[in-house]
């Protein structure tokens, strides 16, 4: 730069048109060794900083799934005590792409009567009687983790929404804005009118753990759990540095 300016300053000198003439002939270039130095510098300074980019774009969309099934799970708990009806955050694992990469589907739905009466797996495929209370929510190349655990607190002992012991009947259904698929939900939330959160029509829950991770080889990259109170309904979000 400074070579620049000092070309700059000598050349203001030179009269008019002998500048121009001169201009042509004094232009720096580059040489062949200086433009492989750039090139050489360049990849280097992408190696260094591609991992970290890519851990900040994978960062990222944990943060906006943490948000996303967050919010779903507080949308549905408010609608169902706003509504005094019942309210299921259903879940699915589906593939998608070329590949058959994984992505977890996350969609509310509610009950039309008010009641639990017609509750069986033809029911919840009838969208008359659980109509959905918004459209899906898709956490692409993430699923559902039964064996990841915090420590602090301890959820080890916390209930799944995909316990098998659970008397929520499973169905396959289609979902608002994926096509015509139908995708099998076998892990379900219910939030009652109360605004209590359960994984099962007659037992309680003290603590609900839902638990995401990477799918493939993303898996044990960025987890983390969205932890349900079965009382209050509340989440909290528990992540890998954290309490995990």
């Amino acid at each position: 730069m400074n070579r620049w300016r000092l070309q700059f300053s000598m050349s203001s000198q030179v009269r008019p048109g002998l500048q121009a003439r001169r201009g042509s002939r004094d232009e720096a270039a580059f040489t062949l060794v200086e433009m492989m130095t750039v090139v050489s510098i360049t990849f280097v300074l992408m190696a260094l900083t591609g991992p970290a980019l890519r851990s900040l774009i994978g960062g990222n969309s944990v943060n906006r799934a943490v948000a996303d099934f967050s919010s779903t799970l507080t949308m549905a708990r408010t609608y169902a005590m706003a509504n005094n009806t019942y309210v299921r955050v259903v879940m699915a694992k589906s593939t998608y792409g070329p590949y058959g990469a994984t992505r977890l589907v996350i969609l509310p739905i509610y009950s039309a009567d008010g009641s639990l009466d017609q509750d069986s797996s033809t029911d919840m495929r009838d969208a008359s009687k659980w109509p959905a209370l918004s459209q899906a929510v898709v956490l692409d190349q993430m699923e559902l983790s039964d064996t990841i655990n915090a420590i602090a607190p301890d959820t080890q002992n916390d209930a799944l929404p995909g316990d098998t012991a659970s008397d929520i009947a499973d169905f396959i259904r289609r979902a608002p804005g994926l096509g015509s698929a139908e995708l099998p939900f076998n892990a379900c939330v219910q939030f009652q009118p109360s605004g209590e959160a359960r994984v099962s029509k007659g037992i309680p829950a003290r603590y609900i753990r839902i638990a995401v991770d990477g799918s493939g080889a993303k898996a044990g990259r960025n987890p983390f759990i969205l932890r349900v109170s079965g009382a209050s309904g509340s989440v909290d979000v528990l992540r890998v540095g954290e309490q995990m």
